[in-house]
């Protein structure tokens, strides 16, 4: 019970599979060329409170909003039976959404909270938690009509309630055209500007039915794209934030997991839930129990698949494997230890820390894939090089990806600590979402093949895995995280003094990053961002090899 670890999907409560919808689709032809010519869609979805109140006021139950609505369970061949059944499938998850929402507002403002809730009701359209993915959208109709539904839903509450009409289907994608953005009281639609460009493009073609009705699949096509982006991009900051609250909120989250799981009565949860909770335990017992890292792991010059698998379970929440060790400054920066061990190596240390800065991710990833990077450290670096560049070979599974070897000798500045050696084999990946950079990490793990054995005169040499990662949330918006396992040997391993310094590490990272970064927009860096830099090189390759995309392009 303790060790429950809940996934965003918890939350999101899929207002598309509604009786509502599927009787509109019942009702109307829903081909592409199609339009509905229901005129009481608004009203249908209003909620029947008549009084004008805030939907996200800290008084008034999110569930209030919805009322009206009909929840049905995973599908729409399982339910079969009354609206109510289908009620109380999703009311525990609607109890824990409001607990949610509430909480934000305490920690996050009344402002801020908005916004960030706002994009789980965007999740709620065309989000399928059960996958885990954006939903199939099958009809352009369909996606008009979830569009229209979330834009009701956050801005009714300033502007009320627009009616329907033959002449106007979508009332609300109509008044975000017909006004400046500027006069729009939304935070999250002033300020976010992928879903503005979205909205726009949605827009354009509820006023040229005409495209529609040519089926152009390049316009469907980018249309998609842009929706699994927008998903990414919110998933990843409510992620964010459940994980805090998990946390922050434990006893609720045992309260709530005791009161929907254990009454043996699977009316109260769609079973997709209890699917992600037990397949998340199973994952830390492979890791913890069957996969520790030994010192052979610690001896490749090679990054395997299963690197950049461990690496990403090592970047989620998991209740029982991480402590909040702080969180909700002014920054957003967060920080994580553990006490586990996923390696036979004893007294290995384990924490991540993660924040945001204001900048596109491909210039993160220009800057953090430069040599310069490596002069932002708070130690002296010394004997600091690349070597052993090797190219990605289709022909051989341990060459999956680009690898190099960074090699250098940490100083202290003191007599007190001896010096520590690192030797690294780094490798790269990226996610692209419709030839747009969407996510890329830099993982690196100790090796053995450039340094020799060392003797006890020279430096320690320092015990390492981890990775730095970055995920795009919106056009200048990205959201990184590092996640560091190690031993560097002697008194500096011990755990206090760790999670003493990580706290000030993780606000020293954030602001080196920003600095490398505007020195990389600012072409200050002390040499041209070309092949010389071997983490550069590695991105090029691997885009080139797997997207056909060339990131030289972003210079």
């Amino acid at each position: 019970m303790a060790d429950i670890t809940l996934p965003l999907s918890v939350l999101v409560i899929p207002y598309w599979h509604t009786n509502n919808l599927n009787n509109m689709k019942s009702k109307t032809s829903m081909n592409i060329s199609g339009v509905y010519n229901d005129s009481n869609i608004n009203n249908e979805l209003a909620p029947r409170t008549s009084t004008s109140v805030s939907a996200f006021s800290q008084s008034q139950s999110f569930s209030n909003l919805h009322d009206n609505m009909t929840h049905t369970s995973d599908s729409l061949s399982e339910s079969g039976s009354s609206s109510t059944f289908l009620d109380n499938k999703y009311q525990s998850l609607m109890d824990l959404r409001e607990k949610f929402e509430l909480w934000l507002y305490s920690i996050r403002g009344q402002v801020t909270g908005n916004s960030i809730f706002q994009k789980l009701l965007f999740l709620d359209e065309f989000y399928d938690p059960s996958k885990e993915r954006l939903r199939k959208i099958l009809y352009f109709e369909d996606l008009f009509y979830s569009l229209e539904k979330f834009l009701q839903k956050i801005l009714k509450p300033t502007i009320g309630l627009i009616n329907s009409t033959n002449d106007n289907l979508y009332p609300y994608l109509m008044y975000l055209s017909n006004n400046n953005k500027e006069n729009i009281n939304n935070i999250l639609l002033k300020e976010h500007l992928y879903l503005n460009d979205f909205i726009k493009e949605v827009q354009f073609l509820t006023n040229n039915m005409s495209l529609v009705n040519n089926n152009d699949n390049d316009i469907s096509d980018k249309l998609i794209n842009n929706l699994k982006r927008l998903i990414e991009m919110f998933s990843i900051e409510l992620n964010d934030h459940f994980n805090i609250f998990q946390e922050n909120q434990h006893k609720i989250i045992t309260k709530w997991f005791t009161a929907t799981f254990t009454q043996n009565n699977n009316n109260l949860y769609p079973k997709y839930i209890l699917e992600n909770i037990q397949k998340r335990k199973k994952r830390i017992d492979f890791y913890l129990n069957k996969k520790q890292l030994n010192d052979d792991d610690f001896n490749i010059k090679n990054i395997l698949d299963t690197d950049f698998e461990f690496i990403n379970y090592l970047s989620e929440y998991t209740n029982g494997i991480w402590q909040l060790k702080s969180s909700l400054n002014k920054d957003f920066i967060t920080t994580w230890k553990s006490d586990k061990n996923f390696t036979t190596i004893p007294n290995t240390r384990l924490q991540k820390s993660m924040g945001y800065v204001n900048f596109k991710i491909e210039d993160c990833c220009k800057a953090i894939s430069h040599d310069d990077v490596y002069n932002s450290s708070q130690m002296t670096i010394e004997e600091c090089s690349h070597h052993n560049y090797e190219s990605i070979n289709p022909n051989n599974s341990l060459r999956k990806y680009p690898t190099y070897i960074h090699t250098a000798i940490f100083d202290f500045g003191t007599k007190i600590f001896r010096k520590r050696s690192l030797e690294n084999c780094i490798s790269v990946k990226a996610q692209f979402i419709g030839g747009q950079l969407q996510s890329f990490i830099q993982i690196y793990k100790t090796c053995c093949h450039v340094m020799k054995e060392l003797t006890n005169d020279e430096p320690l040499k320092i015990i390492t895995f981890g990775a730095k990662i970055f995920y795009r949330v919106d056009k200048n918006r990205t959201f990184y995280q590092e996640v560091k396992m190690g031993n560097i040997k002697g008194f500096l391993n011990n755990n206090l003094i760790l999670n003493l310094s990580l706290n000030k590490l993780a606000k020293k990272m954030n602001k080196n990053l920003q600095e490398i970064v505007l020195k990389m927009i600012n072409n200050q860096m002390s040499k041209p961002l070309d092949e010389s830099n071997f983490g550069w090189k590695a991105i090029v390759e691997y885009c080139k090899h797997y997207y056909k995309i060339d990131p030289n392009e972003w210079l």
